[in-house]
């Protein structure tokens, strides 16, 4: 228990009042490799190197150029990083990997005969989901499910999904701070499958 006791700094928080939505460097980058492997093996992620640098202009951006035997994903966040290595798939390796599964017939050795290539993004902000999708399956959903979620948003380069799960944790708060007791709102609030 004295481990769960253990202050985390600020700046790694990632939920409650302290947290500032930055997430540090090598956070990211920690994060991006570990949804490489994820979705394409150690094996291949050994070929990759994630390199994260600053924007010049503001905007998201991935780069992926080759460097001797290795290939490099360059972004300004993670989930650029991760953008480009569905670039390098689909354009290079004739390969995909969608929301319903994965056509990954990658050749043994990795291609690096390619031209360095970079992409902009005009958002800032890639959204997805709505309210209603946490009524479908979400709600029964396991931590292997969700990080294999996560690591396709990130792959797709997306960086807002809407994330309703625990809302009604703040609506208790609210109507305890009105007065109202938690044994009154428990007939009140639905079960997982009413999330809508």
């Amino acid at each position: 228990t004295a481990s769960l006791k253990k202050e985390t700094p600020a700046e790694e928080k990632l939920i409650g009042a302290q947290y500032n939505a930055q997430v540090s460097l090598s956070a990211q980058k920690d994060a991006a490799e570990g949804t490489i492997a994820r979705l394409i093996g150690a094996k291949y992620a050994e070929t990759f190197k994630v390199e994260l640098i600053n924007s010049a202009d503001g905007k998201d951006f991935f780069e992926v150029e080759s460097q001797g035997n290795k290939i490099v994903l360059r972004g300004n966040t993670g989930v650029c990083a991760v953008r480009g290595l569905k670039w390098y798939l689909n354009e290079i390796c004739n390969c995909s990997i969608t929301w319903r599964g994965s056509n990954l017939a990658l050749p043994e050795t990795l291609p690096t005969n390619f031209k360095k290539h970079r992409e902009t993004s005009p958002q800032k902000y890639r959204y997805i989901f709505n309210n209603c999708i946490y009524g479908y399956s979400f709600a029964w959903w396991q931590w292997d499910q969700w990080e294999h979620l996560l690591d396709i948003l990130a792959y797709h380069g997306i960086n807002m999904p809407a994330m309703l799960l625990g809302q009604e944790k703040v609506w208790q708060l609210t109507y305890n701070e009105l007065g109202l007791s938690n044994e009154s709102l428990n007939s009140f609030f639905a079960g997982p499958a009413w999330y809508p």
